[in-house]
């Protein structure tokens, strides 16, 4: 007898503990899909209250709040409850106060997570809710009942967010339940409660330099959001908040400064970077000299520009006896023979390099025919 009863009691044990852990993935389920939903971005910096304060009016006997700091406490399985029981004029308010202020007029969201024990939450049973804030103990003048405008139900209609962007600073937020307005719904949790930043901030662009000719894809340079938010929109232009480029390839003859803007949720944040253009170095020695075959040709190569490297190659030209010939100097020193009676050009092609920028020239040497020794014909 006691063995059944024993065996009674441990499937009785076993059965509970099975329910619980369905109760616990179903939580984690409508968890999981509540952070989903709420469309935060990665990264966006939280900001949770640090204190709060209740207020309770009106004919309100009984009316309460329960584990209060629960409602921002950063674990949104927790949560403090709004109890009313209807009576004239009755409500409960609970406001919670933020460490600072942002500074993010009209970008900085608020985010509010509200569970109901009893009944499925709709926008009308959540119209007994107003939501304000304050700047300090100074009201925004903002106050708005929640509707189907504001709210997001998420599985099984217990559980839903209210989020929403406040026009002024603020530094305090209060939720206010009233009678009269709540139908039948008399109580109600507020899971979390918090501020998401909305203002993008962007690290600062390097200078960078290319030389005279080159292209540089302006999008290769996007910084990146302070906080490593994603999601924002990057557009150039030439000045701050200008029209968006053509391209984000572009060609500068002269160094210019261009602006990138960084836009989210209608907020933004502005960064420029200056593109500096290096001039190319010319060949300023002369472009077209002469030489007899069988003597030597002595060329010394100058730039426009000081610190500039030289180098160069000469191919192998029909007619002209050398072979190829090559050099990393700016001089030439080398004895073309013509083995023909007519002028050869031959081709020098000078690379100049200043400042990681290059430019190759050519040079063309004319070599003109050893004369011949007159014939003299015998009487």
């Amino acid at each position: 007898m006691f063995q059944k009863r024993d065996k009674k009691e441990k499937v009785f044990m076993l059965s509970l503990k099975h329910k619980n852990i369905l109760k616990h993935w179903r939580l984690l389920l409508v968890l999981i899909v509540m952070v989903a939903g709420m469309g935060e971005v990665k990264g966006q910096v939280i900001t949770y209250p640090s204190s709060d304060a209740i207020d309770i009016g009106g004919v309100c006997i009984g009316c309460s709040v329960t584990d209060r700091p629960k409602a921002f406490d950063t674990d949104i399985s927790t949560y403090s409850t709004l109890n009313l029981v209807v009576g004239l004029g009755a409500y409960v308010e609970q406001s919670f106060l933020f460490p600072t202020v942002n500074n993010n007029q009209g970008c900085d969201e608020i985010v509010i997570v509200f569970g109901s024990p009893a009944a499925l939450l709709t926008a009308n049973v959540l119209g007994g809710i107003k939501i304000r804030t304050y700047n300090g103990t100074t009201s925004n003048n903002d106050e708005i009942s929640i509707d189907a405008s504001l709210l997001t139900l998420l599985p099984g209609n217990t559980t839903g967010f209210v989020k929403f962007k406040p026009t002024a600073k603020f530094t305090k937020l209060s939720i206010k339940l009233s009678a009269g307005l709540l139908g039948a719904l008399n109580n109600i949790n507020i899971n979390s409660v918090y501020r998401l930043d909305g203002q993008p901030s962007l690290t600062n662009i390097s200078p960078v330099s290319i030389c005279n000719g080159q292209s540089i894809n302006l999008a290769t340079l996007n910084p990146l959001d302070n906080n490593n938010v994603t999601g924002g929109t990057y557009t150039w232009s030439s000045v701050q908040g200008g029209t968006a480029l053509p391209s984000t390839t572009v060609s500068p003859i002269s160094t210019a400064i261009y602006w990138v803007r960084y836009a989210r949720f209608g907020c933004y944040d502005d960064k420029s970077v200056t593109v500096t253009v290096k001039p190319l170095p010319n060949l300023t020695s002369s472009l077209n000299p002469s030489v007899c075959s069988g003597t030597n040709f002595s060329y010394t190569a100058t730039s426009s520009l000081g610190s500039t490297s030289f180098s160069w190659t000469r191919a192998a030209v029909t007619n002209i006896s050398n072979a190829i010939g090559s050099g990393n100097s700016n001089q030439i020193n080398e004895i073309l023979v013509n083995t023909t009676q007519l002028p050869i050009n031959v081709t020098y092609i000078f690379t100049l390099t200043s400042n990681g920028c290059p430019k190759s020239t050519n040079v063309i040497v004319k070599v003109n025919p050893k004369p011949q020794a007159p014939h003299i014909v015998s009487q």
